[in-house]
C-alpha cells in the first residue's frame, strides 16, 4: 500500500514538473492532469484513513475500502478519468444499496465521486 501511495506521489510530482516546463503543449497537458491527479489524492486519503480505522471484515467500512482500493487500482495505471468510469459506477451501486443516510460513509463516498465528476467534467471542456 506504500509502494502504491508513492507512486502516486511521484507521478504527481512529474505531473508538476511538466507542468513547469515552458513548452505550452506540456503546460496543456500537465494542466488537464490536475483535476484527475486531485482525485488521486482523494482517493489515497480516504484509503488511509478507512485503514486506520481498522474496519471489522464483512462491515460496510470494509467493503467500501474494498471498493476504493479497486479504484485505486484502476487509478495508478490510468490517464483519464474516463477509464475508471466502470469501478466508479461499482461504487456508485454500492454507495446507493448499502451506505446509510447522513453517515461517515455517505460523505465518503460522496467526497470521491464529486472529484470523479469534476475530473471528467474538465477533462471534457478540454
Amino acid at each position: 500500500m506504500v509502494a502504491r501511495v508513492s507512486h502516486v506521489v511521484r507521478r504527481m510530482e512529474n505531473s508538476a514538473a511538466a507542468a513547469s516546463a515552458s513548452d505550452g503543449s506540456l503546460r496543456a497537458v500537465a494542466e488537464l492532469q490536475v483535476p484527475f491527479d486531485e482525485f488521486r489524492i482523494v482517493l489515497v486519503r480516504q484509503i488511509k484513513e478507512l485503514t486506520a480505522d481498522r474496519p471489522a471484515a464483512q462491515s460496510t467500512a470494509w467493503y467500501l475500502l474494498k471498493y476504493l482500493r479497486r479504484i485505486h487500482a484502476k487509478v495508478v495505471v490510468s490517464t483519464s478519468p474516463r477509464e475508471v468510469d466502470s469501478t466508479i459506477r461499482g461504487l456508485l451501486r454500492f454507495y446507493l444499496d448499502a451506505v446509510d443516510k447522513g453517515s461517515d460513509l455517505e460523505t465518503r463516498c460522496k467526497e470521491v465521486l464529486r472529484y470523479h465528476r469534476r475530473s471528467l467534467r474538465l477533462q471534457r471542456r478540454n
